[in-house]
């Protein structure tokens, strides 16, 4: 099964940086900075996926265009609407009359982007590896983790977000349109003290109520709001209970189908299995059944579509793995590949074909 992970991609850091080795002198106040081990990681991240390309500065483009072909047209400084390598290509048109600081929405096309999140118990568990501080890592962390790490690359790009959490029932765990990075990564990373950690575990899972809230959310702004939305990418985070059914089940809360047929109207579809990995950046033996499940989502998708899209990569596996004797974190998973733009990206929507 660790063909399906490719390539691991290694970053070295240092966890302890933000340590101090020698007695702390109280006369001058200076503490070391505690950081977050999960920020950590997401820093690693930053190197590990979603490499920045150098921006390009044309100011004399106009502020809009029709289509826009990566690795040809030039990127302006009036649109922020460039590519990050991989996932969010295509071809997003991205208007400067966008809802202004004021909050009073104009006519605009947005490029969305969607994150449904799996917060059932499930998520609790504790065998994603372990975090700087030698603390276990639990899937939930990891789901924050890849969604913290997209938002950066959102930042980057200018794309809009909503991030959805789910049980056996569904909520806003930062609503949308938002495009307001620092504070959401901020509330990821360093939830109040005083609130439940945003992505706790709890509950069962009914994936298919999940999309169907993000997407009634998502309908809510696109009419209220008078946001088109152009194109949208949509994550959903889980680490194993997804089931597409086939094209007579009916739209319910189990069955994703139905409501990835309507995503899938607007980009791409990616289910991101949550699955622990070795050193060595293959799949450990804790992750077995996540990878079997990450192939039965990709086989229903394949059944369910025929050849309308491709889905081949819309099943996809991210895994992290902290090494303690070599202050090493490894990434392995078909996420990665694809958000390195490693091989063809084979997963469309009707927007991107």
């Amino acid at each position: 099964m660790s063909n399906d992970f490719g390539q691991a991609a290694i970053i070295a850091k240092d966890p302890y940086a933000w340590l101090s080795e020698n007695e702390i002198d109280p006369e001058n106040g200076e503490y070391p900075e505690f950081k977050n081990p999960l920020e950590i990681i997401v820093e690693a991240m930053r190197d590990m996926i979603f490499p920045a390309p150098k921006k390009i500065k044309y100011p004399m483009e106009p502020s809009g265009r029709k289509d826009w072909m990566p690795g040809v047209d030039p990127e302006s400084r009036l649109i922020p609407e460039s590519v990050v390598p991989g996932i969010l290509e295509g071809s997003p048109m991205q208007r400067v009359d966008q809802p202004t600081p004021s909050g009073k929405p104009t006519e605009g096309e947005a490029t969305f982007i969607n994150f449904i999140c799996d917060c059932s118990g499930s998520m609790g568990s504790a065998d994603m590896g372990f975090k700087p501080g030698f603390t276990p890592m639990q899937r939930s962390e990891m789901a924050k983790v890849i969604a913290t790490s997209i938002i950066e690359a959102c930042k980057a790009e200018g794309h809009y977000f909503q991030v959805v959490g789910y049980d056996t029932s569904s909520w806003s765990i930062w609503p949308g349109p938002s495009n307001d990075y620092d504070a959401a990564i901020s509330y990821f990373m360093n939830p109040p003290e005083e609130e439940t950690d945003p992505f706790a575990p709890r509950g069962g899972t009914q994936a298919g109520q999940a999309m169907r809230f993000a997407l009634d959310n998502m309908d809510k702004f696109i009419v209220a709001g008078k946001w088109t939305v152009k194109s949208c990418v949509t994550f959903m985070i889980a680490d194993d209970d997804i089931q597409i059914g086939d094209k007579g089940s009916p739209a319910g809360n189990t069955y994703c189908g139905p409501w990835d047929e309507k995503f899938r109207e607007y980009g791409p579809v990616y289910y991101c299995f949550t699955v622990p990995i070795t050193p060595e950046g293959t799949i450990s033996p804790a992750g077995y059944g996540m990878a079997r499940a990450m192939i039965s989502c990709r086989n229903q998708l394949k059944e369910y579509y025929g050849s309308k899209y491709e889905t081949e990569d819309c099943s996809t596996s991210f895994g992290l793995f902290w090494n303690p004797l070599t202050d090493t974190t490894i990434g392995a998973g078909k996420l990665i590949d694809i958000c390195m733009g490693r091989g063809k990206n084979r997963c469309t929507g009707k927007t991107s074909k």
